[in-house]
């Protein structure tokens, strides 16, 4: 009793030590960020509207969704598309979301898959209709992808992205383009 009876005479000791802990144990695990099917708002939700109306699809974010994970510097979107969806050719993600994201670029990206096999990345938004450019001159567009009911993205950063902020992703489907919100990396730890 003796050894412990220092831990009683510093209070102030014993509520950061718990959070230390935590801190710990939530470093070490790999993180799962919900997934958000929604639009943000503004110009992007028009956008998303526009698509849905000019391809006379009644499918949209809702039957797409986007799980996101983070393991160290590897980063998962897993995409599962629901029934009556159409497959997915292209998957792009914002990569300017934070004050200090100039650090980000499609050249901080070591490796990339699509569902295990090696990815084709673009910087450049090409043809998708997604109008990408309005919103962000910044980000990764996973090409060419396979027909599947669900996409592994997963990729590695150069460095670790601890923070975590809420970032756009695109979906290119049939003639539509969704948006979503995201997490994504931001500011290298």
């Amino acid at each position: 009793m003796k050894r412990i009876s220092w831990l009683a005479q510093s209070p102030s000791l014993l509520k950061v030590i718990p959070a230390i802990a935590l801190l710990l144990v939530a470093c070490s695990e790999p993180v799962d960020f919900s997934a958000k099917p929604s639009t943000p708002p503004g110009q992007l939700k028009k956008q998303e509207n526009a698509a849905n109306e000019s391809s006379n699809n009644s499918v949209g974010t809702a039957n797409y969704s986007i799980k996101v994970t983070k393991d160290g510097t590897v980063w998962t979107y897993e995409i599962c598309r629901g029934e009556g969806a159409k497959g997915i050719s292209h998957f792009i993600l914002d990569l300017d979301n934070c004050s200090r994201s100039d650090l980000l670029n499609i050249e901080s990206i070591e490796w990339a898959t699509v569902n295990g096999q090696p990815a084709k990345l673009e910087s450049s938004e090409g043809n998708t209709g997604c109008d990408v450019s309005s919103v962000t001159s910044r980000f990764v567009k996973f090409d060419d992808l396979p027909e599947a009911d669900t996409y592994i993205i997963k990729f590695e950063l150069e460095q670790e992205y601890g923070n975590v902020f809420q970032t756009t992703a695109w979906i290119k489907a049939g003639q539509a383009c969704y948006s979503f919100v995201v997490d994504g990396p931001c500011c290298p730890i």
